[in-house]
């Protein structure tokens, strides 16, 4: 993981936890739960999957193998302003810009060059995309997902699980378990699941 790397620290192990491809950069480090070494419960851990439900899924199962989350991880390269709080197993990407007063929830995943303005609150375990544009005051609600490049007016709350487009903008409230998209963004599909 390039930002471990950035910070000189280094990955213990990477856990392959389902059948299928892995995808980490040093497939030495690549690990069954099984294969862990002694004492890597007491390691830091992080759960960097974008898909909200994904994320939930491995982090309940690393709690439950007795892994914590009592950290952060911050890329070196993004700004983020002192008086924002940033919760425990969110992962903050290179190049991202946290205006003040912003609050994070736990196990969120800030992509790659995102920008979010001051006094917004983002939920537990949400996703939001590379370079996505939150303005001040926006709300994105528990496991709801911000597409890549998709800008969300100050003042915008996006509700629990939603899911906003790539590239959408959203001048309005996105209800709780509801698919936006399009430039404006309007709600295109209800009724999604949560985890």
């Amino acid at each position: 993981m390039e930002t471990c790397r950035r910070l000189g620290r280094e990955v213990g192990a990477a856990v392959k936890n389902y059948d299928g491809p892995a995808y980490f950069g040093d497939a030495a480090k690549i690990a069954g739960v099984r294969e862990l070494p002694p004492g890597a419960t007491s390691w830091p851990c992080f759960c960097p999957l974008f898909t909200p439900a994904n994320r939930f899924a491995a982090t309940t199962e690393a709690l439950a193998l007795g892994f914590g989350f009592p950290e952060a991880l911050l890329d070196p390269t993004a700004i983020v302003a002192a008086s924002t709080t940033v919760s425990g197993g969110t992962f903050v990407n290179a190049g991202c810009i946290v205006g003040a007063e912003t609050v994070i929830g736990e196990h969120v995943v800030v992509n790659r060059g995102v920008s979010i303005g001051h006094h917004a609150e983002i939920a537990a375990f949400a996703s939001l995309g590379p370079s996505a544009v939150l303005g001040g005051y926006v709300k994105v609600g528990r496991g709801a997902t911000i597409g890549a490049g998709a800008v969300v007016l100050p003042n915008v709350e996006i509700g629990e699980h939603a899911i906003v487009g790539a590239g959408a903008v959203v001048v309005a409230g996105v209800p709780a378990r509801t698919k936006a998209f399009g430039n404006p963004a309007r709600i295109r599909e209800a009724g999604l699941a949560d985890f």
